[in-house]
């Protein structure tokens, strides 16, 4: 499977896979892991819920993962 670890060792396939640069790629990661945790809060908390917050099954992608799977697929 297509994740950040096995892309980031080789610079030209990541380039290639998103058309950004790593360090590029790195700089839109900590901006949006800087407000990520203020937005899924707001999100979570918005309306009356049945079940609590955190219930259900854990996410398997980590965030990194995440947000490297919509620039692949506009590059593609």
């Amino acid at each position: 499977m297509l994740n950040y670890g096995l892309v980031s060792r080789m610079a030209n396939a990541f380039r290639s896979f998103t058309g950004l640069k790593l360090s590029e790629f790195c700089s839109v990661y900590e901006k949006v892991k800087a407000k990520y945790e203020e937005y899924e809060r707001q999100r979570l908390w918005k309306r009356p819920r049945k079940n609590r917050v955190g219930a259900g099954r854990p996410l398997k992608l980590s965030l990194r993962d995440r947000l490297l799977m919509p620039f692949v697929h506009y590059r593609v």
